[in-house]
């Protein structure tokens, strides 16, 4: 289990690099609506909850790595 907490700004550099259909597919994989990574990503949601970033970051990490 991955123990580092990425900031906001990680989170946010990792949806900036998504298009819309694979935020969409992060959103079915995570269950974190996809308006919720929409804020993320536009810096609305400056502080998003640790559960979202718990759900979110693996998933980033691993889409990122191409799996």
């Amino acid at each position: 289990m991955q123990t580092d907490i990425p900031t906001p700004e990680q989170l946010r550099a990792k949806l900036e690099a998504m298009g819309a259909a694979d935020m969409r597919r992060l959103a079915d994989a995570t269950q974190v609506p996809f308006h919720t990574l929409v804020k993320i990503r536009n810096g609305e949601t400056t502080n998003p909850r640790l559960r979202t970033v718990r759900s979110l970051w693996p998933a980033l990490n691993e889409a990122a790595a191409g799996h």
